[in-house]
């Protein structure tokens, strides 16, 4: 309560949810008070690897946390799992008998439980946890995707109990005031604005706002060569701002022209759906344009530094929502039993996947966010370039830009 839940969020709204209205309900679920303590015990890990890292501007609490010995630390990882463990145990009774009376409460270990997904991704990337028993170099070299399904699920869980949610105390951690497609209306000048708010603001959101829409270009290029029979070419008009256009000749055929078809056109066009590459980049288009359309506001009545302006206003994008936008086919192409046989369509879901992580890395003030997704993106560049595919190695380097001005 002292630290965690004061650095959790940017938005004062949900901010006070952090500090008084989720250790409240935790008081009254044994499982999330475990869970609430597993979180925790994830940000002193966090901390004390911060604070032996750096050499000067840290608070007095960094600075104690990085004279813990190891074994101190080393007590403290197995508190976290200890108490994670149990939590879950606790949630996952609680799922099952949820009703509208307990949602709320369902809805707060969902909450927990991503929150600490997220914050592990944290700790191990930054080797919190080195000679804890915790880092395994093989599992170090690949992807974690396993917390895009706890997004899932979280938002599956507010879906079954919208109403009740909206009217209670986490309401503010389910309405976001940008999570929508006022975009749209903004979008010629999104695609030549300069962005005079970034005039203050550091580089990583000025590397950002110059190359999205060039990314996405340049994704729906390659997905097209994946899928010949969409058009990669893009326009710029309202709904279909970006998307590939429909070439006259890729009419829907008729009955009989379709069975005409051979069998290894069949196959090939039944291949690539289900990687739903186009689909995903749609979704990712949608993420981006929120961002370039929060940084086009003026600047706010805020007293912040312009760095934290804007994070709120992303923030308030509901930027992190995205894995529930994705269909599950895209998913299955990004299951760990494929990297051993990584070919170009999964490499693309890779990619495109690095893609959206960047929209974390913009949130730079939010601990469990910007340098766990920063380490995730480096392992999907590595991933990615065992298949020597220059283009696809090409999509790669404006993310890279990103991440070398992120901190």
């Amino acid at each position: 309560m002292t630290h965690t839940s004061r650095k959790m969020t940017l938005n004062t709204t949900r901010k006070y949810v952090w500090e008084q209205v989720i250790p409240d309900m935790a008081t009254q679920k044994e499982y999330l008070m475990h869970l609430l303590l597993a979180l925790s015990g994830e940000h002193v890990l966090y901390q004390a690897h911060v604070a032996e890292s750096t050499v000067l501007d840290i608070e007095d609490s960094q600075a104690s946390l990085a004279a813990c010995s190891q074994q101190e630390l080393q007590l403290e990882y197995h508190r976290v799992i200890q108490h994670h463990q149990k939590g879950l145990e606790g949630f996952r009774q609680a799922l099952i008998d949820i009703s509208p009376a307990t949602a709320e409460y369902v809805f707060c270990g969902a909450l927990l439980i991503v929150a600490i997904a997220f914050a592990s991704i944290s700790t191990r990337n930054q080797d919190c946890t080195v000679g804890l028993g915790l880092n395994q170099a093989d599992e170090d070299q690949n992807p974690n995707i396993d917390w895009l399904h706890l997004v899932r699920g979280l938002t599956s869980i507010g879906e079954g109990h919208w109403l009740t949610l909206k009217r209670g105390r986490l309401r503010s951690m389910i309405l976001y005031t940008h999570a929508n497609d006022d975009w749209k209306a903004a979008v010629p000048a999104i695609s030549s604005s300069q962005f005079p708010r970034l005039r203050y603001a550091p580089k990583v959101f000025h590397v950002f706002a110059q190359g999205a829409y060039q990314a996405l270009q340049m994704l729906r290029i390659f997905a097209g060569t994946l899928c010949p029979s969409q058009e990669a070419t893009t326009s710029i008009d309202g709904d279909n701002f970006g998307r590939p256009q429909q070439s006259d000749n890729h009419e829907q055929p008729s009955p009989d022209e379709a069975a005409d078809n051979s069998p290894q056109h069949d196959h090939e066009q039944d291949e690539y759906p289900q990687h739903d590459h186009l689909h995903a980049i749609d979704r990712l288009e949608e993420i981006y344009m929120r961002i370039l359309y929060t940084l086009q506001f003026s600047q706010s009545e805020r007293d912040f530094p312009a760095s934290l302006d804007i994070q709120n206003d992303i923030e308030d994008s509901a930027v992190n929502s995205w894995p529930t936008m994705l269909s599950p086919r895209f998913f299955d192409s990004l299951k760990s039993s494929t990297l051993d046989h990584l070919g170009t369509a999964e490499g693309l879901s890779y990619t495109i996947l690095a893609h959206f992580y960047l929209a974390s890395l913009l949130l730079q003030d939010v601990w469990y966010l910007n340098s766990g997704f920063r380490s995730e993106i480096q392992k999907i560049i590595r991933l990615v370039s065992r298949l020597e595919n220059e283009a696809l190695n090409g999509l790669l380097t404006w993310p890279m830009a990103v991440i070398s001005e992120s901190r």
